[in-house]
């Protein structure tokens, strides 16, 4: 979490200031100069970064960790050369592409100064799920933030200079760049220490488990990946690139509610791959616990978010970004259903190894998506699209629905209920409040948030949401997010000593 904070701050810096010094128009045009790169994207990697997570986590547990050698060897030959592939295939099309596709043949070069991200996000990709499947968090967060601290500081320069969306792209890619042969050489160190040990696994084998595994991973991140894909296409032919300008600003705040889901279900991933699925209390505990933690910290923020979005994009991007605020408020109703499990269900059928259910979840979630797309989009623009994904969310019932159905648990209704109420409770009470009380700005922003958090707090309280087994939870696991550790621990305290005042 703190490496995801401390990227999500870099990188909040870095695209405010590059919002600001592009303006809608041209912010726009880097965003559908980027479609195409993030198209290809989808097929840098076979399925392949899950496999290792799984198996290196499996292996592990198993005490056999000198098969995890040829498993990462494979891994990486079989991203990089795809990676090379399809940078080759990107830069010979982009002038078709941006003539052809998007009627802007100016942004060719973007495209094509771009399509080296594809080879890097292969390689970023694979140390990524290296770095995971040992639980080395501390070298993922190094990763993560060297990538920020690079683009942030080049990327506004480049911006700032005079070379507009083309420094944006390089800045970009350089970025990721570094952050990949970074990455590669901490896996070489896992290498090393792997080698130490005797294998019972070939290159061979490695290769047929990574693809037993990953085939219906990668038909999955295909059908996934595909549909914002889709909708981005529908979205550069129906939406002008103002609209998508403003739309991708509002985006860029979905890292203050991704900063806090992305490492739990980052960790959850290789926790659910060590339990055997006949351990079905154990695996209900883990995601309910799961479930009502993540809602806990990131419900409220999309509450916020909501009711403090027109002072806050005023003062990050100026007037010039006047549909944001409204975009920003619809966009983020797309994390309600983290109440329901959307961010944790993902984690327990991959540990399981259920990766036909997932492939058929997201061959469900292509079809529904691209129905909803195509008759919204045209007609409603950004609001369209945005409905589009609100409405897709409800695909999680097919996951949550075997699931219940095959390992007897689900997320737990009443605390789900809880915290949607103490949620909506501090919504509207603080909304009326400053109705009566007009105040902009900052003023607005620090009075508004933190009476919002304070009826928060004491709705969690008086509905019992948390109980004394959660308060020891947290403290054990918040205890590890050193100097931040004391702050949290004023809540957990106040928490505690009436909860043992009040049983």
């Amino acid at each position: 979490m703190l490496g995801r904070i401390s990227a999500t701050v870099i990188d909040a810096v870095s695209i405010i200031i590059i919002a600001r010094f592009l303006g809608s128009t041209t912010y726009g045009q880097y965003t559908i100069a980027m479609i195409p790169i993030t198209f290809a994207q989808i097929f840098t990697d076979l399925g392949v970064r899950n496999g290792l997570i799984k198996y290196i986590a499996q292996f592990r547990s198993e005490n056999k960790l000198g098969n995890v050698s040829n498993l990462i060897k494979m891994a990486f030959l079989i991203n990089t050369s795809i990676g090379i592939l399809l940078t080759i295939i990107t830069y010979f099309f982009a002038s078709y592409i941006a003539g052809n596709v998007f009627n802007q043949p100016d942004i060719t070069i973007f495209i094509q100064i771009a399509s080296i991200n594809l080879v890097a996000t292969s390689i970023f990709r694979t140390a990524n799920g290296v770095m995971i499947g040992f639980e080395r968090m501390d070298y993922l967060s190094i990763m993560i933030i060297i990538q920020s601290i690079f683009k942030g500081f080049l990327t506004p320069i480049l911006v700032y200079i005079g070379f507009g969306a083309l420094g944006a792209i390089v800045g970009y890619t350089a970025a990721l760049t570094l952050a990949a042969l970074i990455g590669l050489l901490a896996v070489l160190y896992f290498l090393r220490s792997a080698s130490q040990y005797e294998t019972t696994m070939n290159f061979n084998d490695a290769g047929n488990l990574l693809f037993s595994y990953g085939i219906p991973i990668f038909i999955s991140i295909i059908l996934s990946g595909l549909l914002p894909q889709v909708l981005n296409l529908m979205m550069g032919l129906y939406i002008n690139p103002t609209e998508i300008g403003n739309y991708r600003a509002a985006l860029n705040f979905n890292v203050l509610i991704t900063f806090l889901t992305v490492p739990i279900s980052t960790v959850l991933f290789p926790l659910f791959s060590k339990i055997d699925i006949k351990e079905k209390n154990r695996l209900k505990i883990i995601f309910q616990n799961a479930v009502k933690y993540i809602s806990l910290l990131t419900i409220p923020l999309v509450f916020g978010l909501i009711l403090l979005s027109e002072p806050i994009v005023n003062i990050i991007y100026g007037t010039n970004y006047s549909l944001t605020a409204k975009f920003l408020q619809l966009n983020c109703i797309t994390f309600l259903p983290i109440l329901f499990g959307a961010q944790v269900t993902g984690s327990v059928l991959l540990g399981q190894g259920k990766t036909k259910v997932i492939m058929k979840s997201s061959t469900l979630s292509l079809c529904v998506g691209i129905i909803l797309g195509w008759y919204l989009i045209p007609r409603f623009g950004i609001s369209g699209l945005i409905l589009t994904n609100i409405l897709n969310q409800g695909v999680i019932i097919h996951n949550l629905y075997w699931i219940k159905k095959n390992l007897e648990f689900t997320f737990d209704y009443k605390i789900s209920a809880k915290i949607f109420l103490s949620a909506s409770i501090s919504f509207f009470t603080t909304y009326f409040l400053f109705t009566i009380i007009p105040l902009q700005g900052w003023t607005k922003i620090l009075l508004a948030g933190g009476s919002f958090i304070l009826t928060y707090l004491f709705m969690i309280l008086k509905t019992k949401t948390l109980n004394l087994e959660d308060i020891k939870n947290l403290k054990q696991i918040l205890g590890s997010v050193g100097p931040l550790t004391p702050i949290f621990n004023i809540f957990l305290d106040f928490f505690e000593k009436n909860l043992t005042s009040n049983p």
